[in-house]
């Protein structure tokens, strides 16, 4: 009665042993498959950075252009406005002069 006890325990401490390294091995797949999905998902984000940082660099390398060109243009409309206002001062002041 005794050794039935024993081999019962026996057979009972070893199904718990089995199913608890089967639980763990199941629980280290999971971890192992999530893993390299989350490692497949940050190199397709990376890709995805690289891709969208290059066109925003285009992006405002172009809006850089862009503000230059704009910057001259209004710098010339400047100029050409104070060239007119010298020369309309400098004809008043040489009409007065022959007024005198």
């Amino acid at each position: 009665m005794k050794q039935l006890q024993v081999e019962n325990a026996k057979r009972l401490m070893t199904k718990f042993s089995a199913e608890s390294t089967a639980a763990l091995l199941g629980v280290c797949f999971q971890a192992l498959i999530s893993e390299r999905e989350e490692g497949r998902k940050e190199r397709e984000q990376q890709k995805q950075l690289g891709t969208y940082s290059g066109k925003i660099e285009s992006f405002l390398k172009n809006k850089s252009e862009g503000a230059k060109h704009m910057l001259i243009s209004m710098s010339r409309g400047l100029d050409s406005g104070l060239l007119t206002e010298v020369m309309s001062a400098w004809v008043v002041l040489v009409e007065e002069a022959k007024k005198t």
